[in-house]
């Protein structure tokens, strides 16, 4: 077989622990049973125990991980707040702002960070206008 390797690509990841079992947080496609998830996946419904990872991936699909594998594959994304505002700030200086709308806005920040600190970044907007 030919060789491949992972593009890099920003996730959004949470750990599956007890505590987040008991909160039972309405995440569409997962469904809580009492020590751990069934997430519907692009393969099926799969099992998550407690210490794998539940990810969403590039196209918004669900699925477990093990630990294990995650932690040789994933590491953390280091942006901040400050990194989202200072981009918002790039595409409102250099774009049409009679056509930018906020979906517009937020499509392009998820482009750039994955997903990370959008909310973070909507917000210092609508604080700023």
């Amino acid at each position: 077989m030919r060789k491949f390797k992972k593009k890099p690509v920003v996730i959004e990841a949470e750990r599956i622990s007890q505590a987040m079992i008991g909160a039972q947080e309405s995440i569409t496609g997962v469904t809580y049973e009492p020590d751990h998830l069934l997430i519907e996946t692009l393969e099926g419904v799969m099992r998550g125990n407690i210490g794998d990872w539940l990810i969403r991936g590039v196209v918004g699909e669900l699925y477990p991980c093990k630990n294990e594998i995650f932690e040789k594959t994933y590491e953390p994304v280091a942006y901040t707040v400050e990194d989202v505002h200072a981009e918002t700030l790039a595409i409102l200086a250099n774009d049409n702002l009679s056509d930018l709308t906020i979906a517009d806005l937020r499509h392009r920040l998820e482009e750039k960070f994955g997903g990370l600190l959008v909310d973070a970044a909507r917000r210092s907007i609508m604080e700023g206008q």
